[in-house]
């Protein structure tokens, strides 16, 4: 077997485990906080991953890629990362400040949220730290490593949660998070440093990883923006309960994403280092895999979803139920933007059409909520979602087939001996 196909498989492995563990903690908050709780707690921690990722300029996804090609850089590399997280308690400071002197707001859900988000702001530089590490372990194809921080954090949450359960409230939550997380950290930084240790400050290279970096950060900011700024457009018209609903429905069809992102991590590496026909021959074979794979777990939610979120969740949640089956084809579909993705970033070094077609879901997605959701509710959001999803994950697929010389029937149509071609292809 390739050490690719070796790698896809460890990485599926660890994050169907991943999501065990996130299921779990989201099932442990839903039944300790309900619905406004569970809402809360959704928003803080995608405001504090949006701030990290603010903070990070791209550098993280640079790693990934420029490691692979420069292999020499490492020590380096190293270093100029460390020089980051200096600096990114100095920005995270300013944007608490900005915070609290721009926030006059009197309602319960933002003073709420103001004041757990400006606590969890000091987490985040350890969720940076995490992010920047991490992404070198990938860079250099240490997937073992990689894998072993993704299941690691929230493997620490449950654990916390565990022994918390009896007085779990929404703040014990926060904290279980906090603590997990610099759990991780530390640990992602024993792992690198087994493998590499400290160079000198490169500034050559750090000023080539945020030229790069910067159309990468442009691109996760609107990329997480496309995948969640819904959470606060619902919070706006419906409040803490209504993303406490969604929240649920957009976990457990989240799902579908971990198949192709496990692709994407294993293939990344390479992308940055194969000629382009081959390149463009594995990355259809991964989109195939990716949307055969999606949609029979799609169907398997489908028919178990309206069962499933009142037994774990309970029957407070029972309006996570419709949102979570229309969000389901939008998620399968676009699972495949995960492997177009690293082809456009790492294969091409062209991260502008990601951030294009990222922008162009979030306008999408932004006017649909603007008019559905004040109608229909969480309803009105997943449509919004599914529709957002599907429209520019065709034009994805427009851009990736003339770039790449491949045709759509390369793209979708699986074919009986993919699997064991892309195993001998590993293997040569």
């Amino acid at each position: 077997m390739g050490q690719a196909t070796k790698n896809t498989i460890l990485t599926f492995g660890a994050k169907s485990l991943y999501f065990v563990f996130t299921f779990v903690i989201g099932i442990i908050i839903a039944r300790t906080t309900g619905p406004e709780g569970k809402g809360i707690y959704s928003l803080v921690i995608l405001t504090c991953s949006l701030a990290a990722i603010f903070a990070g300029f791209g550098v993280p996804t640079s790693n990934a890629c420029f490691v692979g090609k420069k292999s020499a850089k490492l020590k380096s590399s190293l270093a100029t990362n460390s020089l980051l997280l200096l600096i990114v308690p100095i920005v995270l400071f300013g944007a608490a400040f900005l915070i609290l002197r721009n926030t006059y707001a009197t309602n319960t859900l933002r003073l709420n949220l103001l004041k757990y988000v400006v606590i969890a702001l000091a987490v985040c530089p350890f969720l940076l730290l995490i992010s920047l590490f991490t992404e070198l372990l990938h860079g250099m194809n240490k997937i073992y490593e990689f894998n072993i921080v993704l299941l690691a954090i929230p493997f620490f949450q449950v654990l916390i949660l565990l022994l918390l359960l009896h007085t779990a409230d929404l703040r014990l939550a926060l904290i279980s998070w906090a603590l997990s997380n610099i759990l991780g950290a530390i640990l992602v930084s024993l792992l690198l440093l087994k493998t590499t240790h400290f160079g000198v400050i490169d500034v050559p290279l750090l000023k080539e990883a945020l030229k790069f970096g910067f159309q990468i950060w442009l691109t996760n900011i609107i990329g997480i923006m496309s995948l969640r700024f819904d959470m606060y457009l619902v919070a706006y018209y419906l409040g803490a309960k209504g993303v406490g609903f969604y929240s649920v429905a957009t976990a457990i069809s989240g799902f579908l994403f971990y198949i192709p992102t496990s692709i994407a991590v294993a293939l990344l590496p390479r992308f940055t280092s194969t000629d382009t026909k081959s390149v463009s021959h594995l990355t259809c074979q991964g989109l195939r895999v990716s949307i055969a794979s999606s949609i029979l777990l799609l169907i398997l939610l489908f028919g178990a979803g309206k069962f499933l979120i009142p037994a774990l969740y309970g029957e407070a949640f029972s309006s996570a139920i419709a949102p979570l089956l229309i969000l389901l084809p939008g998620v399968a579909i676009y699972g495949m933007a995960h492997i177009t993705t690293a082809y456009f970033n790492a294969h091409l070094g062209k991260p502008i059409i990601n951030t294009g077609l990222a922008g162009l879901a979030l306008v999408i997605d932004i006017i649909l909520n603007i008019v559905l959701t004040p109608r229909l509710g969480v309803v009105g959001a997943a449509i919004s979602c599914t529709i957002s999803y599907i429209l520019s994950m065709v034009v994805c697929l427009c851009i990736f087939t003339k770039l790449s010389g491949s045709s759509i029937k390369d793209v979708l149509v699986l074919r009986v001996a993919d699997i064991r071609g892309l195993v001998k292809w590993n293997s040569q």
